[in-house]
């Protein structure tokens, strides 16, 4: 506070005498469906799978809301590109394209190619 309470005060006084009319857009977005929900379940999982076997928080890998954009399609997002996108972002692009299943060994679960 003492460091950088006059800025974070200045930054507060400008941001209260900003008209309506030039605040940025808020995009909401709509829930998931509980198909979504389901499969963001499962992404979350597999994120975990992921991170354990990289010895990683998976939290440093992505958040449960770059889980959900993968959830409803989108194809975007730190998860999606560079060291986040080799340690888990391809491994669950390649289970959202088919190319890879969830497999359980002696109560290990790993991913897998899928068969046939």
């Amino acid at each position: 506070i003492k460091r950088h309470g006059p800025a974070l005060i200045e930054c507060a006084q400008k941001g209260l005498q900003t008209p309506p009319t030039q605040w940025p857009d808020v995009v909401k977005r709509k829930p998931l469906t509980d198909t979504q929900e389901v499969y963001a379940d499962a992404l979350m999982l597999l994120l975990k799978l992921q991170a354990k076997r990289h010895q990683i928080s998976a939290t440093a890998l992505a958040g449960r809301r770059d889980i959900e954009s993968l959830a409803r399609g989108e194809r975007d997002g730190p998860l999606l590109s560079g060291w986040r996108h080799e340690l888990a972002g391809k491994p669950l692009l390649d289970f959202i394209d088919g190319k890879t299943a969830l497999r359980a060994d002696s109560m290990d679960l790993r991913l897998a190619p899928r068969d046939g």
